[in-house]
């Protein structure tokens, strides 16, 4: 909390995100509480029957065990990841960097930060008063993840071209092809093909060799181009392998899980114009 050496506490991953501070105070709060409890822990008795206890309790954990179950069969209640529905994932969505400058009064000792050059600085009376301490930078962006980059199957990188694609552009992600779906994929090739038909990109995104992907093609009897991102951040990107994301002009329109992909005509008349 004091020197600030890490950036959130990561408690609650990206779901909340707390400063050190905030982490230090909520822990203090939440011992106080634990403390009386662990101190009188015995004499604490429900106020209900054994049999009401372990039907609460059993209904718990069904309600966990389903919401677990359904969010790995299908996308997460609420994605907090940067590749969200209605998120801008093209470089427009990055925030900029500010700098700050630290200043000490030689007489009083006190000290002033100031952003960037917004100091008097052309005060020569002000300047010979003040004496500079050091400076910080503010990147927001730095906690965001790693870089997006996708390479085609020459290594060059066409991240450009596909996220600032000014057309509907469908992006197919399976972070693993060995452990992909391989039903998924061969009920994803007649949309694939209406969507070609329609003049739509439709590209698949994974993290493999060229060996790989060639025999996988092969095998699965897939068209469409395969370009190789970073698994890690393919697993930010939607939480299926495979699935489906529909952007435009670096924006998120729709994801969907393999389970869930619609099809074809639907997607079209929803959010094709």
């Amino acid at each position: 909390a004091v020197y600030n050496m890490v950036p959130d506490c990561g408690c609650f991953g990206d779901a909340l995100k707390m400063t050190n501070v905030q982490t230090f105070l909520k822990n203090v709060v939440l011992m106080a509480m634990v403390i009386p409890i662990f101190i009188w822990r015995k004499k604490f008795q429900s106020q209900l029957s054994a049999l009401v206890d372990a039907v609460i309790l059993i209904l718990i954990f069904i309600a966990f065990s389903s919401l677990s179950i359904y969010t790995y069969r299908h996308l997460p209640l609420i994605d907090f990841m940067s590749w969200r529905v209605g998120n801008r994932i093209n470089k427009a969505n990055e925030l900029p960097i500010k700098f700050y400058l630290t200043y000490k009064n030689k007489k009083t000792g006190e000290e002033r930060e100031f952003q960037g050059s917004n100091y008097p600085w052309n005060d020569s009376v002000w300047m010979s008063q003040w004496a500079f301490v050091g400076q910080r930078v503010e990147d927001p962006n730095k906690n965001k993840g790693l870089a997006l980059r996708i390479d085609d199957m020459r290594g060059d990188d066409i991240t450009s071209d596909i996220i600032n694609n000014p057309n509907y552009h469908f992006i197919l992600v399976a972070h693993d092809l060995e452990k992909t779906s391989k039903e998924a994929f061969y009920r994803i090739l007649p949309f694939y093909k209406k969507a070609e038909a329609d003049g739509l990109s439709f590209i698949c995104l994974t993290n493999a060799t060229n060996e790989e992907i060639n025999q996988f093609s092969l095998e699965n009897g897939t068209a469409f181009a395969y370009y190789n991102v970073d698994d890690i951040i393919l697993k930010t990107m939607v939480r299926a392998n495979p699935g489906l994301i529909l952007i435009k002009n670096g924006v998120v329109l729709a994801k969907w899980h393999h389970h869930d992909i619609p099809d074809y005509n639907e997607v079209k008349e929803k959010y094709i114009h």
